[in-house]
């Protein structure tokens, strides 16, 4: 994210993501549905990748981040 920032393009940037995680915590999905920031968004999506998550009820979600 530093480089988008050094870029100047995080002030009114957004990347939707599409999640969705086991009930091990594990990331079973990861999809940018919608963003502004075009193929930049791949490092965002490439943080939230690497997130570790616990263990607990399996779920799927929508959420927008903007920046």
């Amino acid at each position: 994210m530093r480089d988008i920032e050094k870029q100047g393009l995080l002030e009114g940037t957004f990347v939707e993501l599409e999640i969705g995680v086991d009930a091990g915590g594990a990331i079973s999905f990861l999809n940018v549905k919608k963003t502004n920031l075009g193929s930049r968004a791949s490092c965002i999506r490439d943080a939230v990748a690497s997130a570790r998550l616990g263990a607990g009820a399996a779920a799927s979600w929508r959420h927008r981040i903007t920046f």
